[in-house]
């Protein structure tokens, strides 16, 4: 089901109609007045509370293509999902996966081999831009779903340790899973029991092996062993806490996408958990309208911040000075419809997922296009990506699958 909206039609629907349609299944929209109409997003985060994942405690009203946020309580937000949210039905694909199919204790592992490189594909939108698609060697596919659960996946967050061990969350099941990827096929899945939160956001595997994890229900940062014993919870005037990622120091960044005075924010803590400093401006102006993911350089430090309403990336310098933004709303090919998960490899290169577009943008490190990634399957309703140790691309999608890349 596409998440674009008819909003023309839309519009022309009172309250009272848009309630007796709620039962149609092709509905995406939320009416709350004859002049204000809400999308409903692909990824409602549950039937009839949240309008948006990326916004669980707002609406978002789109006008002439622009979104405002609109931060309503949870009274009304019942108030109104109870009178007007127009039921969004997830539809459920299977697919059929050549290759290999494991099964670790109630867990279903499918690969699927490649032994050529995948031919950029011409993307359509992308036509007339004189787009650069880069190639790319699938490797693998991790289904993460494990048998025992009764909720389908989401995965919302990824982090990779110096082993190659992948962790990753999934938000529907309120768990933490980590996998061994290594010789392009799994080894083993763990699920760490003991690591359990009302909304697991985002976790980094910070460079001594502990893992820093955000919990926006909570509004917790919590920093755990490597086994998943809680080290220390901490609080620091967050209102909306989601993406973690570390630096080379073991310094843990946090990005608050709805703060006290509504601003997006970024924090920053040592390895311990002390408290250093907010960045949130720059010339006076705010820097962020979304701050959501974050992760910083593997050449530099540079902190890199995917802004999910600003349509761009914001880089930083180590110590939070404003370096730079890519991306526009505009056509083009640096248009970032929802940027969500970025990552570098090695040499400090740039990757930013562009989930409505089902590519991903190839920066170098001074935010220049080098091209785009793209494929309409493995890259859709992409969440997260990371870079592992051994140069392997993990595509972390929302429906549960992760898919290993050899850029080439």
């Amino acid at each position: 089901m596409s998440d674009t909206t008819d909003l023309a039609a839309a519009r022309h629907q009172t309250p009272l109609e848009a309630k007796s349609n709620s039962n149609h299944e092709d509905k995406t929209s939320l009416q709350i007045s004859s002049e204000v109409t809400v999308p409903l997003h692909r990824h409602t985060m549950s039937d009839s509370l949240y309008v948006d994942q990326a916004y669980p405690s707002s609406l978002t009203v789109e006008s002439e293509g622009v979104g405002q946020h609109h931060y309503l309580d949870e009274v009304m937000l019942k108030q109104i999902g109870k009178a007007h949210i127009l039921h969004h039905h997830h539809h459920h694909h299977s697919h059929t996966l050549h290759g290999e199919h494991h099964n670790h204790g109630h867990h279903y592992c499918h690969h699927r081999r490649h032994s050529q490189p995948l031919e950029p594909k011409a993307h359509a939108k992308n036509k007339k831009e004189h787009n650069i698609l880069l190639p790319m060697q699938k490797l693998f596919t991790i289904d993460t779903h494990m048998e025992s659960e009764q909720k389908s996946s989401a995965l919302v967050s990824i982090s990779a340790n110096s082993d190659n061990d992948l962790f990753c969350i999934d938000q529907n099941n309120e768990t933490l899973k980590k996998f061994s990827a290594k010789c392009n096929y799994v080894e083993h899945v763990q699920l760490i029991k003991d690591v359990r939160f009302k909304t697991l956001s985002s976790i980094t595997v910070l460079p001594d092996g502990k893992m820093a994890i955000t919990d926006r229900k909570e509004k917790l940062l919590k920093i755990f062993t490597p086994e998943g014993t809680l080290l220390k919870s901490i609080n620091e005037h967050f209102k909306n806490p989601w993406g973690i990622t570390s630096n080379k120091q073991g310094q843990i960044i946090v990005t608050d996408f709805c703060t006290l005075d509504n601003n997006g924010s970024i924090y920053l803590f040592d390895s311990e958990g002390k408290y250093l400093k907010r960045i949130n401006m720059h010339d006076k102006k705010t820097l962020f309208k979304h701050p959501w993911y974050v992760t910083t350089s593997k050449a530099n430090d540079n902190i890199i911040v995917s802004d999910y309403w600003g349509y761009r990336i914001t880089v930083l310098d180590p110590l939070g000075n404003f370096l730079y933004n890519y991306g526009s709303h505009n056509p083009g090919v640096e248009h970032l419809s929802r940027p969500r998960g970025v990552c570098t490899d090695q040499e400090g290169k740039i990757y930013v997922a562009d989930t409505e577009a089902n590519r991903i943008h190839v920066l170098s490190q001074s935010g220049k296009l080098i091209g785009h990634l793209h494929s309409d399957e493995e890259m859709a309703d992409m969440t997260d990506l990371e870079f592992t140790n051994d140069g392997k691309l993990i595509v972390c999608q929302w429906e549960g699958k992760m898919h290993a890349f050899n850029i080439i």
